[in-house]
């Protein structure tokens, strides 16, 4: 749904100026998640881009001239192994998330030379829509791209079937039992990526795993009911998944902006979205 080039970078800036960054971040259409950490990299932000050299032009550009900016740390993402479409929270019985697998899903056909790009024409104003609103039905984006509907519905199913788009139902954090967001910076081998990766999908309070080159190249976020917890998980990570090492950490204090939205200090969507521009 975002550009097929990401950076996730930590900013360093003047004392007192960390939320105010965080929330001017927040209104550029290409910073896709922007966060506040307690620490000396206190803005955490993804960015989004549809080119290398436009990645670097943010990176190397705009945001060194961001006022109070005093040091960065940008990490390109080379693969999402986990996100939040796949975390679970729990809160559906047996039976009901039985039934909710039961839903069909479309199915990516890789290597397929069909395969669908989102932002070539005619796919981006269908794209847009559903960015906007994923539950938005064929007729509604018929209606809001001026398109036949049988026209919309062919390329909708091109859309799906390639895997172009990835479908979630977001949830606001303080409505959980899941109030503390802990970023795990780690270096683990290349040959035992995998492996590891593996074992991270079977930890409930993982939510979110991204490899990237570099050390670290290994990035695990996670939702978790306490900050003693999360102390736990570090120690399960260090302990049976070495050779992996943490070599940083961040607790998230607040979610300026997740996919989009802006939310609210409990993480509750404030009826804005930030429109990502191409």
């Amino acid at each position: 749904m975002y550009g097929n080039r990401l950076a996730i970078t930590e900013i360093a800036c003047d004392a007192g100026r960390v939320r105010s960054l965080a929330q001017e971040l927040a209104a550029w259409p290409t910073v896709v998640t922007a966060e506040i950490a307690a620490r000396e990299y206190g803005v955490v932000v993804t960015i989004a881009a549809l080119t290398q050299s436009d990645l670097a032009e943010i990176l190397l550009d705009r945001l060194p001239r961001l006022d109070g900016v005093t040091g960065m740390r940008s990490h390109l993402v080379g693969q999402f192994h986990l996100g939040g479409n796949q975390w679970r929270i729990g809160g559906l019985d047996p039976h009901g998330g039985a039934r909710n697998a039961d839903v069909p899903r479309a199915r990516r056909q890789p290597g397929s030379a069909n395969a669908a790009n989102p932002w070539a024409d005619p796919q981006p104003e269908l794209v847009d829509a559903l960015t906007e609103d994923g539950r938005r039905s064929a007729a509604d984006l018929a209606r809001i791209t001026g398109r036949p509907l049988s026209t919309t519905r062919r390329q909708l199913a091109h859309l799906l079937g390639s895997g172009a788009l990835t479908f979630r139902c977001d949830v606001a954090q303080g409505a959980t039992g899941f109030p503390v967001i802990v970023q795990w910076w780690c270096k683990v081998p290349v040959m035992q990526m995998a492996a590891s990766v593996a074992r991270l999908r079977a930890e409930s309070s993982v939510r979110q795993v991204v490899s990237m080159p570099g050390s670290p190249n290994l990035l695990v976020s996670t939702w978790n009911r306490s900050v003693a917890e999360a102390m736990r998980i570090q120690e399960t990570l260090e302990r049976e998944l070495a050779p992996l090492v943490v070599v940083d950490s961040a607790v998230i204090l607040h979610q300026v902006k997740r996919l989009g939205w802006l939310l609210e200090s409990d993480g509750r969507n404030t009826g804005t979205f930030v429109r990502y521009e191409t």
